[in-house]
């Protein structure tokens, strides 16, 4: 069979998925290949040049600070030319990236993530990756899969108020991935609890309108 379709194939292999450290009552964290948008997503931006580990994104709506470190030691990069992305280095080439943890500093917290485990034929190949979400106050979820040439979309998700603090990836056996691209996030805050919500300009007026009056009761009852 050509290595391309072996790839191809690999991807639909068995998954499981399993929870684990005790998530609190009610909690739920589900992981879900595929992209599936969530309401409010942020972009994490990256293209900023920089390497080292960790390296660093932000968040394009809200402006937090995203962290992006290897969990075995790797030199990580973000290059700035074409797709967000982040890669591997030796420090003069690329390399398969063999894992990478995701979270907000603080340590912060989120409701959803999604992201792309890219692999080409150029760098890294079919891989067996373990992806564990660990959520706020204690308990994970991993989840086990098979990824093959191309794009492999993960969605990440916290149900019944559960807050994710990081998201993580290993490789458990294969050459590893090129990079991880297309991250996006909801719901992200600098604290374990949700973001402040800010008052929409309708609300605002709503406000306006019921001052108003009371504003004009008062005055009239100054001048008589």
């Amino acid at each position: 069979m050509p290595l391309g379709i072996a790839k191809r194939v690999l991807v639909t292999v068995g998954f499981a998925a399993v929870t684990f450290g005790g998530l609190p009552a009610g909690a739920q964290i589900s992981i879900t290949p595929g992209n599936n948008p969530q309401p409010n997503e942020e972009n994490v931006l990256l293209n900023n040049g920089t390497t080292g580990n960790p390296v660093f994104g932000m968040t394009q709506q809200s402006g937090l600070l995203v962290s992006l470190s290897s969990l075995t030691g790797q030199t990580l990069t973000e290059p700035s030319n074409g797709q967000a992305r982040v890669e591997a280095t030796d420090g003069t080439n690329q390399v398969a990236l063999t894992s990478l943890s995701i979270g907000i500093p603080g340590p912060g917290s989120f409701e959803d993530l999604i992201f792309n485990l890219s692999i080409n034929d150029g760098v890294g190949g079919a891989s067996d990756v373990a992806i564990t979400a660990f959520a706020v106050g204690g308990g994970s979820t991993t989840f086990a899969t098979s990824v093959g040439n191309g794009s492999n979309f993960f969605t990440v998700l916290g149900t019944n108020g559960t807050r994710i603090e990081t998201v993580q990836f290993t490789t458990t056996s294969g050459e590893g991935i090129t990079d991880v691209r297309q991250i996006r996030i909801s719901g992200a805050s600098p604290t374990g609890q949700p973001p402040a919500e800010v008052p929409e300009p309708g609300s605002y007026a709503m406000l306006g309108g019921m001052l108003i009056p009371g504003g004009l009761y008062l005055l009239r009852r100054r001048r008589a």
